[in-house]
């Protein structure tokens, strides 16, 4: 009896050869959930306790809200129309490491690069293939440059036809069913335009960026360094009626990861309406230009302005420096300049004394007599009239 048992145990173990190390093996797995249990334990008692500041800083960081731009007012001219405005704008970037299929994409660069040449010509279509594809000779994917600026403000009318193009056009039967893997993205922005050109530029004004210097003199702060700011003329004077207020936007965990939400609306920027008067503006930067350029002594500054009389509205500005044989608006010298108007005043005074009949006419003889050490070196006689005393800009007279 004894001896059929161990047979049936030998034959046993010949079968399953292993049952004598499940022991062992259990072990050595329980040893191992052990090992991992402890390190859980470590981790969760480090980054609960021990470095629960730093974890704490950063989730503060990742959570810090977004500054939304408010979208700038416009200038206005008196009858209306747009001096100052905001045109969108459009930036295309190549992120390489995020393109899905790299056959496919080089596949379509030729197509691609010839309807970039057509629409953007400052490059050929071999040039625009070379620089396109040049990332493409690192072999190693995450070793590529990582993002690459293809083109910048471009308008909408282009934009509308850019969609079009191959790559850019997803869906179904195309290269590539969605954009996000393609690698290309469009983001848009509002860029300041003035339709007029450089018509009344410096009384106009313009926009942009304040480095650190700056900031600190006006008393902006730091964090505003990013931010488009009038820099002279209406764009500067009335820059915070321009620009309106800061909206934010908080980040917000969703399924495709951290996403921002506009919490505070931006609130945007008042219209101005300024008394400039476009036709008038033009033919007084023409009439003042055409006068320089006959004059054979150069003047090394020219200023006019318009008013109207019975209101004292400013209906056009025009200055203008002598610089390198030619001239050009360089600084509003109507208002910037610190010099004494002395001129100007001479002019006033004579009209005043012409309306309230102190001078009969303007061809009315006057006595000049020298006043403070100046001597009427103009004239040879001892009297002068209004007209020649204006010409001649006399102090004495």
């Amino acid at each position: 009896m004894s001896t059929e048992t161990e047979n049936r145990s030998k034959k046993t173990k010949k079968e399953n050869p292993g049952n004598g190390n499940l022991l062992g093996r259990y072990i050595l797995i329980a040893f191992f959930f052990f090992i991992w249990a402890v390190g859980v334990v470590y981790f969760l008692a480090k980054n609960s306790l021990v470095d629960s500041s730093k974890w704490v800083e950063r989730e503060n960081s990742m959570r810090k809200p977004k500054i939304v731009e408010p979208v700038r007012g416009d200038i206005l001219a008196r009858d209306g129309s747009i001096l100052a405005t905001n045109e969108i704008c459009y930036d295309v970037a190549i992120h390489y490491r995020q393109i899905a299929k790299d056959s496919t994409f080089i596949a379509n660069v030729p197509a691609f690069a010839e309807k970039m040449a057509e629409y953007f010509p400052e490059r050929t279509k071999q040039e625009w293939m070379d620089t396109i594809l040049a990332p493409f000779r690192e072999p190693v994917k995450s070793k590529r440059r990582k993002y690459f600026p293809l083109i910048k403000g471009m308008n909408h009318d282009i934009y509308q036809e850019f969609l079009k193009f191959p790559i850019i056009d997803c869906g179904y039967g195309k290269p590539f069913r969605y954009r996000c893997q393609t690698g290309i993205s469009i983001s848009s922005r509002y860029r300041r335009m003035y339709p007029c050109g450089n018509m009344a530029r410096r009384s106009i004004g313009k926009v942009g960026q304040m480095d650190t210097t700056d900031l600190k003199k006006t008393g902006k702060g730091i964090e505003c360094k990013d931010r488009l700011f009038g820099l002279y003329g209406l764009e500067g004077a009335l820059d915070s009626l321009l620009y309106g207020t800061q909206g934010k936007k908080y980040p917000t965990a969703g399924t495709r990861g951290i996403q921002y939400w506009t919490n505070i609306e931006p609130v945007n920027g008042y219209n101005v309406k300024s008394t400039i008067d476009i036709t008038l503006q033009d033919l007084l930067d023409t009439s003042l230009l055409d006068e320089l350029e006959v004059q054979e002594r150069k003047p090394q500054k020219a200023i006019a302005m318009l008013m109207d009389v019975k209101t004292g509205d400013l209906l056009a500005v025009s200055n203008y420096d002598y610089s390198n044989g030619k001239y050009i608006e360089a600084m509003n010298n109507a208002f910037e300049s610190k010099y004494d108007p002395g001129s100007l005043l001479k002019t006033l005074t004579l009209i005043i004394a012409l309306e309230d009949k102190l001078i009969p006419n303007i061809n009315t003889p006057i006595p000049v007599t020298p006043i403070m050490g100046q001597s009427h070196s103009y004239f040879n006689t001892s009297s002068a009239t209004a007209s020649d005393i204006i010409m001649k800009s006399s102090n004495p007279g």
